[in-house]
């Protein structure tokens, strides 16, 4: 797993780094952060922290800029990886199934384009990754001293993913929520507590101290408030678009149709699965990113 996860960091970096230009849309605002952590050891512009802080670890480490930046967000990458190997290796009891789920979440163009574009948003999945790996843990687990080892590991991750990235940490929201409710639900037994208190109180520390994440928060708040209102809203008449092929609107309605059967699948696997743990935590996954998926 090890070396696997060693070669893709090299190509990541060697990718990243081989133009001799700054990776990403706002390379640039990266080093500007870098730099302004070096000379001020404060950042530049408000922004979620945590990302910009391990750069500047491989600054110091490294000397090279530019390096430091395709470093720091391949290593939160490929970090990512191995915790999703070690969920899929717990669920499946099998080393191989791992090592193959770590080779799938990194060897598709979809992660690299991610990481080349939206360095933070391809960083903040290590988040992701941890919260699927504790929630199986904790729903195997059990114990009151049990209990709180996790409850203390659900808030580093959410916090860790708040200080990342406003969306990977939105997600994570959605994706304990919804295993709350399925078990609420379905099986009353053994529930994740833990996480959802977890992630109430990070919601309320980064109310509390809104420039831990730049005002992220707030901006979020107001997009949903704005995704609410839209539905009030009437749709105008969508017509023939000029220079645009007749058959181009069917493209985004199989891509979304192909997502949504993947989510089916996902589901029917969280289902069927012979683990109950592994059940609920797919289950979730699957109404996740059902949210994302869906035209509304």
């Amino acid at each position: 797993m090890l070396g696997v996860a060693a070669v893709f960091l090299w190509v990541y970096v060697w990718l990243m780094t081989g133009s001799g230009m700054l990776p990403g849309i706002d390379g640039p605002y990266y080093a500007a952060q870098v730099l302004s952590i070096d000379r001020y050891g404060v950042l530049r512009h408000p922004d979620p922290l945590l990302v910009f802080y391990v750069m500047y670890f491989f600054y110091v480490l490294l000397g090279d800029l530019f390096r430091a930046v395709a470093v720091g967000a391949s290593v939160l990458l490929v970090l990512a990886s191995v915790l999703v190997s070690l969920f899929v290796r717990g669920m499946t009891a099998s080393g191989l199934a791992g090592l193959a789920a770590m080779i799938v979440f990194l060897a598709p163009p979809f992660e690299l384009r991610l990481i080349g574009d939206f360095l933070k948003n391809a960083a903040g999945l290590v988040w992701v990754a941890a919260l699927l790996l504790v929630s199986y843990m904790a729903l195997r687990g059990g114990g009151r001293r049990s209990r709180l080892r996790f409850f203390v590991a659900s808030l580093a991750v959410f916090v860790g993913g708040g200080l990342t990235h406003i969306l990977d940490y939105g997600f994570m929201l959605v994706l304990v929520f919804a295993l709350f409710l399925l078990q609420l639900v379905f099986d009353r037994g053994n529930i994740f507590y833990e996480g959802v208190v977890a992630a109430v109180l990070s919601l309320a520390l980064f109310y509390a101290f809104p420039g831990l994440q730049g005002g992220d928060l707030f901006k979020a708040m107001g997009f949903v408030e704005e995704a609410f209102a839209s539905f009030d809203a009437a749709p105008g008449p969508v017509g023939p678009q000029p220079g645009v092929p007749a058959a181009a609107p069917l493209l985004p309605r199989i891509l979304v149709s192909l997502n949504l059967l993947s989510i089916v699948l996902l589901f029917a696997e969280g289902l069927l699965s012979g683990s109950r743990e592994a059940r609920y935590v797919l289950a979730a996954l699957a109404l996740a990113l059902a949210l994302l998926v869906l035209p509304v």
